[in-house]
């Protein structure tokens, strides 16, 4: 069975790039069903995203934002709680 996984991220956006890599290392040994959403195609994405990128949800849950690693992919697909700040970059409001 595999795990519906969203990449929301952006053009130009480093930590985005890095986070698709992590998340490709995960799908190697885990079945997942990855989207990728580039948040400034979508108005309301970009708006509630846009200073968070990247964000990971599970199962249409953001689980972390911002921060991403290797360990919190694998910790939230397993459904274990992760570290408060996995989604701290959401509440970032300049």
């Amino acid at each position: 069975m595999s795990v519906d996984l969203t990449l929301y991220s952006g053009p130009g956006c480093s930590l985005c790039d890095k986070a698709k890599l992590l998340v490709e290392r995960v799908a190697r040994d885990i079945p997942l069903v990855v989207e990728e959403v580039d948040i400034t195609q979508d108005p309301e994405l970009y708006e509630r995203f846009r200073y968070a990128i990247p964000v990971i949800a599970i199962g249409g849950r953001p689980v972390m934002a911002g921060k991403v690693t290797e360990f919190w992919i694998r910790k939230a697909l397993r459904g274990e709680s992760l570290e408060r700040d996995s989604l701290a970059a959401l509440d970032y409001r300049p």
